[in-house]
């Protein structure tokens, strides 16, 4: 008995060994099953994140591939769908927006984006790019209206235009073709002064009309070449050459002078005008240079800018601006820029100006008048403020006048049709009233300047005719023939 339950009993252990065994063999395969099923299902997530990656990155070179084709939109599509925080999505959709711009030629919102950009990609080279875009335009709108300028004969507007243009198209030669044109607009192809008179002759040189005391008659009529404009007033003589400078001759020698009074150093000049002890110019750049005794104005006219036209009275300097405002430097400034003032909405789109008078005496007093200023309007209207004692002012209802010159007591026009005009009362004045009235009316004349007390008219044949005052032999201007 004792062997049969021994026999029993180590078979039972026998079994129940080989069913701890099945079971461990069991736990052992379902571990590596679940190792073999969680192996494979990180190798599916991997092989899907790498698809997704390869599927964006495919998406993200696609996009750049779409801004190269300049098919921004879809860049900026894919960019969008990739999301701000993909690489450099955000940057790059930024920069398809901007190319975007850019070829709509909307360069001021593409400078925005690009400049905030930085370095990537070429935005710098866009950014110059568009600099030179947008010269390039401004260039071209200013090319348009300097040439609109040139061919409504504003002269100096243009070439102050085709100046700022440098080398852009042909802008150099027409700012010095305008510069030139400016130049003879301005000129005076003669001048009646109080002592004398001057006149540029056919050949370029100039003429004078006075007496012998003019220290510097010699010189004028000798040595004088290329003369475009000339000017005479008091003392002094200028002629302006084709080249800018300036000429000057004296009523007394340089050393009787108790100031300077000098050209040597005026360049690149449009325009002169000699008033009774001092000088005065215009360069191209539309400052003023200055000479002699004129205390009263220089500071004034040390100011002026983008002057286009001048001329002077005995005490007094006028310009006109490229915004048609009128300056006034020396006497009685106040009294007549409120005179202006006063109907400033009738000076306006003014061409010419011309001064004259404001000297005089009473009771020993010298320089006891204002002048008076006149002014033509692009409508071929003349305007007037200041003296007017004998009837200087008198200019309404002038039409189709081309030229204007106001002389110390008078002012007179030229018409379209070549016909002079004066205020000049047939009491004040009974001969040259006669003489222009009647005398000239059968005359056409081309320029004409207003004195002292007189006026010469050039006829189209380039005679000069004078009617009035002849006091110091400054009317003896039969015989000359002035420059076309």
């Amino acid at each position: 008995m004792q062997g049969l339950r021994n026999s029993y009993g180590s078979g039972a252990n026998v079994k129940h060994m080989q069913n701890s065994k099945s079971r461990t063999t069991f736990r052992i395969v379902c571990f590596a099953v679940s190792l073999i099923v969680s192996f494979l299902i990180l190798i599916c997530f991997f092989l899907t994140i790498r698809k997704i990656k390869m599927e964006l990155h495919t998406d993200y070179m696609t996009a750049q591939a779409a801004i190269t084709d300049g098919d921004y939109q879809s860049a900026i599509d894919i960019f969008d769908m990739l999301g701000p925080n993909y690489q450099e999505a955000r940057k790059y959709k930024e920069y398809a927006m901007a190319r975007m711009l850019y070829d709509d030629q909307r360069f001021e919102d593409a400078w925005v984006i690009f400049e905030s950009l930085g370095n990537f990609e070429d935005s710098s080279m866009y950014l110059t790019m568009i600099e030179e875009e947008s010269a390039d335009n401004s260039n071209e709108d200013s090319y348009a209206e300097a040439c609109k300028c040139y061919v409504e004969e504003n002269y100096a507007r243009a070439f102050d235009i085709f100046n700022k243009l440098g080398e852009y198209n042909n802008s150099r030669d027409l700012a010095e073709r305008s510069k030139a044109l400016w130049r003879q607009q301005c000129a005076n192809v003669i001048s009646a002064g109080i002592r004398c008179s001057v006149g540029i002759t056919e050949n370029g040189g100039a003429k004078l009309s006075c007496g012998d005391f003019f220290f510097g008659r010699d010189d004028i009529e000798q040595n004088w070449s290329d003369v475009v404009s000339v000017s005479a007033c008091g003392e002094f003589v200028l002629g302006l050459k084709e080249d800018g400078t300036v000429y000057l001759a004296t009523m007394e020698r340089d050393d009787r002078y108790d100031y300077q009074i000098s050209t040597s150093d005026w360049t690149d000049i449009i325009a002169v005008s000699a008033g009774e002890q001092f000088i005065v110019g215009l360069r191209s750049d539309g400052t003023i240079v200055s000479s002699g005794s004129f205390e009263e104005g220089n500071v004034e006219l040390r100011s002026w800018e983008k002057i286009v036209a001048i001329d002077t009275g005995w005490q007094h300097v006028v310009g006109l601006d490229q915004d048609g405002n009128v300056h006034i430097a020396g006497k009685h400034v106040e009294q007549l820029q409120n005179d202006i003032d006063a109907v400033k909405d009738q000076w306006s789109d003014l061409i010419a100006i011309s001064t004259g008078g404001s000297i005089g005496f009473e009771n020993g007093v010298r320089n006891r008048g204002l002048g008076h200023i006149v002014a033509l309007r692009r409508d071929g209207k003349v305007l007037a403020v200041g003296d007017d004692e004998y009837g200087q002012r008198d200019v309404t209802g002038w039409e189709n006048v081309v030229a204007i010159s106001a002389g110390d007591y008078h002012t007179v026009a030229l018409t379209k049709e070549g016909r002079i005009l004066s205020t000049q009362r047939k009491d004040d004045f009974p001969d040259s009233y006669e003489e222009i009235n009647n005398q000239w009316a059968s005359k056409k004349f081309r320029a004409l300047s207003a004195g002292y007390g007189s006026t010469l008219g050039v006829e189209v044949d380039g005679s000069v005719c004078n009617a009035g005052l002849d006091k110091n032999g400054q009317s003896d201007v039969a015989g000359w023939k002035i420059k076309q």
